[in-house]
């Protein structure tokens, strides 16, 4: 097809200076523009863009969304697969022994991978293969194969480091056990990838913790490095200062809720909730049975009961059905716990709980950024708890936090986590500043530096979720049908955000052996949590028989944003030899 003719399709456009072929293919979407030549046979994908003086050869094969800026010539024997950039006068070659006489010269075959970048002015000499996603920087001189993400520079090119798909630089995170890989994460979209390590990398700094297959990891990136140095300089390093003031009102918009109070611990959040609910002495709360005990020690601590509400085996929820047999006289308020970063169904309980008159408690310490029917913690609740214990999805070290609407309430959760005093009464006094202490309270305050790690924590929320939904279906995809062991269900209605990934073996036996024989690999996992009503603490005589199995039968695999494919795999392969071997 002429010039003409193509750009009378609606669907691409070809300036009335560019020579295209009649035996060149274009894909839908393409756009070419000023003095383009494109001759017979040259394939181009959709959604392209060639700038102005490109010239691409007879038979040249370029995939979609390709983007080729001015002055770049693509010879035969060139291959660019989906999404490549060439920058401006990029160079490419097709003869290794170029002579002017030369008649039978052989044409040598250059591939660029899905996703590659080569920078302005580089030349790029035949025969190589650069990997998908790699960078080539401009000017330099690539004479030998490109691996996937590696960034180069230099005459002759030579790897100085890694790229995410997103293009920004990767950092070596710590060395995956049994390989010689090493995990690299993206600071930005918090991608993680295994790669070899580089020779002129330093040594990684000597980390402590479970050796193997890590069950949980963070990664703190330089902007948090920056944060806390911030704090540190600032003069100001305890609590209720500028950065936790700041935390507490991106917690609290998260949560679509007025107030926030960053705490040490999620326990100490709960506890706080209890207390401002005016909870004690003769008291009962209602909690949801599976759940770390720390769920029901907070109610014991303000000097309540506990009673314990059985679970579903599916969400490992509390059960609806199961609350009204609790409720006496003495009932208090329900604590709902979201199991594994799965929201319990809100609008349901928010419900039953305002039609009689009974406050509701969240214990979201593994719930932050998820979703129930469109409902977020905080939202319908009385007060929510948050953690931000190393285990969470994003953590501070240690800490927690108290999401409330009702003013009444978040002014005694402050009061109780800052010793007792009125925040209202500060200042008020002329002269010397002074507080009045009117009731007992604690020190559960999240000092300034913690709240920092937070706040950059806060801000890669969206990616780290993301991650770890990518990790989920990769668990799936690989563990699907198993006998004996059974994957952890989905709500269709929540938003799971997988603080943890639990699994059910089909006795107490085979969740034992799985534990056993993984550790003996080099990877650590444990009990999906506890059946609360079984613990001699709390000399329960509630009876929870999903819970119960669940206590005995759950087993969390390794998960965390930064799990990778092959660490996945490696898992994956000694469950499955476990299981044929139980």
């Amino acid at each position: 097809m002429d010039a003409a003719l193509n750009s009378s399709r609606n669907d691409i456009f070809i300036h009335e200076t560019a020579a295209v072929s009649e035996q060149a293919e274009i894909g839908a979407g393409t756009k070419i523009w000023h003095y383009v030549h494109v001759r017979e046979g040259a394939k181009i994908g959709k959604n392209c863009v060639l700038g102005k003086d490109v010239y691409i050869d007879h038979y040249v094969s370029i995939g979609d969304g390709v983007k080729i800026q001015n002055g770049v010539s693509v010879y035969h024997g060139v291959t660019l697969q989906d999404e490549v950039f060439l920058g401006p006068n990029a160079v490419f070659t097709n003869d290794l022994l170029p002579r002017s006489h030369h008649t039978d010269w052989r044409v040598v075959e250059t591939v660029v991978e899905k996703g590659a970048s080569i920078g302005a002015n580089a030349t790029i000499v035949c025969g190589v293969r650069l990997g998908a996603h790699c960078m080539v920087g401009a000017g330099a001189v690539v004479i030998k194969n490109v691996p996937p993400h590696a960034l180069v520079v230099g005459n002759p090119a030579r790897i100085i480091g890694y790229v995410c798909v997103c293009g920004r630089h990767l950092h070596r995170d710590y060395h995956i056990a049994n390989t010689n890989l090493h995990q690299f994460v993206c600071e930005s979209c918090k991608r993680a990838y295994e790669l070899p390590a580089l020779e002129s990398q330093r040594e990684e700094v000597l980390r402590t913790g479970v050796d193997g297959i890590r069950f949980v990891h963070h990664n703190f990136d330089e902007d948090t490095l920056s944060a806390v140095e911030s704090v540190l300089q600032s003069g100001w390093v305890a609590g209720c200062g500028g950065e936790s003031a700041r935390f507490e009102k991106k917690l609290a918009e998260l949560s679509r809720c007025e107030y926030a109070v960053a705490m040490n611990s999620c326990t100490s959040a709960l506890f706080a909730a209890v207390r401002a609910l005016e909870i004690g002495p003769g008291d009962e709360v209602i909690v949801a049975d599976f759940s770390f005990p720390a769920s029901g020690m907070s109610v014991m601590h303000a000097g309540a009961t506990p009673r314990f509400a059985d679970v579903r085996l599916d969400t490992y929820n509390i059960a609806l059905e199961k609350l009204a047999g609790l409720v006496t006289h003495k009932t208090k308020a329900v604590m709902v716990v979201h199991t594994f970063g799965q929201m319990a169904p809100m609008r349901e309980l928010s419900n039953w709980c305002k039609q009689r008159g009974l406050p509701l408690i969240e214990d979201a310490a593994c719930a932050i950024g998820a979703q129930h029917d469109g409902i977020v913690p905080g939202e319908l609740s009385d007060l929510a708890c948050y953690s931000f214990h190393g285990r969470k999805i994003i953590t501070t070290g240690e800490g927690g936090a108290v999401v409330t609407n009702n003013a009444e309430l978040y002014r005694k959760v402050r009061a109780l986590s800052s010793l007792g005093v009125d925040a209202s009464d500060k200042y008020k006094a002329g002269g010397p500043l002074r507080y009045g202490f009117h009731q007992l309270g604690y020190n559960f305050r999240l000092s300034d530096i913690n709240c920092a790690i937070g706040l950059q924590q806060l801000r890669h929320l969206p990616a780290l979720l993301e991650r770890r939904v990518e990790a989920a279906e990769h668990y799936r995809q690989a563990l699907a049908h198993l006998p004996g062991f059974a994957l952890p269900y989905t709500d269709a209605k929540a938003y799971h955000t997988y603080q943890a990934f639990v699994c059910r073996a089909e006795n107490e036996k085979l969740r034992d052996h799985l534990m056993a024989e993984l550790k003996k690999k080099g990877i650590h996992s444990t009990i999906g949590t506890y059946a609360q009503h079984l613990e001699p603490l709390f000399a329960a005589t509630d009876v929870c028989p999903n819970s119960k199995q669940l206590y005995e039968t759950t087993i969390a695999l390794p998960f965390h944003s930064f799990l990778g494919r092959t660490q996945i795999d490696y898992i994956v392969e000694q469950v499955k030899i476990a299981l044929k071997h139980s």
